[in-house]
C-alpha cells in the first residue's frame, strides 16, 4: 500500500507510538520487528514492546499481558485481518457486541 516508502513510514509512526507514553505495544506482520526497535528508539521500555510475526502470534502475547478493563487499539491495513485478534480475544464474531471505551464530548 505505501510502495517502497512502507519501511520509513512504518518506522516513523512507531517513533511517534513508542514516545506517545502507552502502557504496551504489539506489532503485527512483515514490518513488526522494525516497528519494535523504532519504539524503543522513540522511547518506549523494551519489556513493553512486542513484535509478532501473524495475528495467531498477537492473541497468544495479548492473552498473557492484556488484563481486564484494558483499552487497546488496533490499527492496521486491512489486509492484516486484525478484527481476527479481537474475535479470538472476545471469543464472538459479533464486533458490535465488544465493549468500547466511548470518549465524553466535551
Amino acid at each position: 500500500e505505501l510502495g517502497s516508502r512502507a519501511p520509513f513510514f512504518h518506522a516513523q509512526a512507531a517513533r511517534l507510538i513508542g514516545a506517545a507514553g502507552f502502557d504496551r505495544m504489539v506489532f503485527v506482520g512483515g514490518f513488526a520487528d522494525l516497528m519494535r526497535e523504532s519504539a524503543i528508539a522513540g522511547g518506549a521500555g523494551a519489556g513493553v514492546v512486542y513484535s509478532c510475526k501473524d495475528t495467531p502470534a498477537a492473541v497468544e502475547v495479548l492473552r498473557n499481558v492484556a488484563r481486564e478493563g484494558d483499552c487497546l487499539l488496533f490499527k492496521g491495513s486491512r489486509r492484516m485481518k486484525l478484527e481476527s485478534i479481537i474475535t479470538a480475544l472476545s471469543g464472538t464474531t459479533d464486533l458490535r457486541s465488544v465493549p468500547c471505551l466511548q470518549s465524553d464530548k466535551h
